[in-house]
């Protein structure tokens, strides 16, 4: 006689579990994040380098230019801006549709969050990497 198993085969048990561990360590870092967020006073959050990123992003939506420069954004985009590339373009790229001309605490909370989640997705990346990498015993060692 023989008894059916419940089980599920090994190839899906194993995807299985790499779901749940990718997704528990996802929510963990998400709430890690999240919380830091939530609990940061922001103050003058753009200073040094991100008022510098913020300023390419905002020049980049708005006048269609890669600059630092203020007296084009003040001008409305009338006043030609310098091409100043001392700064790899990605970044800005990628706050450019969250960006606001003049900034507001909703922007950078919302580039924050953005950054929250984009933290989550890396996690999740660098875990499919190691289980690609060396299954389950590198991925998640016990």
């Amino acid at each position: 006689m023989q008894r059916s198993s419940t089980r599920l085969p090994a190839i899906e048990r194993s995807f299985t579990t790499h779901l749940v561990v990718a997704l528990a360590i996802a929510a963990a870092g998400l709430w890690l994040r999240g919380t830091l967020l939530l609990t940061t006073e922001l103050g003058a959050s753009l200073r040094n380098d991100a008022y510098e990123y913020y300023r390419y992003a905002a020049n980049l939506k708005l006048c269609g230019t890669y600059s630092q420069s203020t007296k084009s954004l003040q001008s409305g985009c009338t006043a030609p801006a310098r091409l100043d590339p001392r700064r790899p373009p990605g970044y800005p790229l990628g706050i450019a549709p969250l960006v606001e001309y003049p900034p507001t605490m909703g922007m950078v909370l919302r580039i924050q969050w953005a950054q929250v989640l984009l933290s989550a997705l890396t996690v999740i990346l660098v875990y499919a990497v190691f289980v690609r990498l060396g299954g389950m015993a590198v991925a998640a060692p016990t």
